[in-house]
């Protein structure tokens, strides 16, 4: 199985325990988030990075993270999240790619995260 996939399923476990300490998540249902993470990265060309990103957002918000709790649903939902994601960020004057203070990038995070940094130089996270 694919790394990246492995490491979005055991994310998706460990943000879901840290909002409910009492959830029931099976190594079963584990392996079966990585085939799905895996189809989401490949089939979907879901970048990495953003669906750790968009991940870690929707498992913070009070509203997903009660919704979001299997990577099928995830999955789905994805081009949902993201949207309302980076409407969130905008909305707070933050980067609508990553959620840093829009004064951090200068001229935005495609500079930041692909080009080695805007005028502050590259993002700190």
């Amino acid at each position: 199985m694919n790394q990246q996939a492995q490491n979005l399923a055991l994310l998706l476990k460990q943000q879901i325990l840290l909002n409910n300490e009492k959830a029931k998540i099976t190594e079963a249902q584990v392996r079966e988030w990585e085939k799905i993470a895996e189809l989401m990265l490949r089939l979907d060309s879901r970048p990495y990075g953003l669906a750790i990103d968009v991940l870690l957002w929707c498992q913070q918000d009070e509203f997903w993270s009660c919704n979001i709790l299997g990577m099928a649903k995830f999955r789905k939902q994805f081009d949902q999240l993201y949207m309302k994601m980076r409407a969130e960020y905008r909305k707070n004057g933050k980067c609508a790619e990553c959620g840093h203070p829009i004064k951090h990038h200068g001229t935005g995070c495609y500079d930041c995260r692909n080009n080695g940094g805007g005028p502050l130089g590259p993002c700190a996270g």
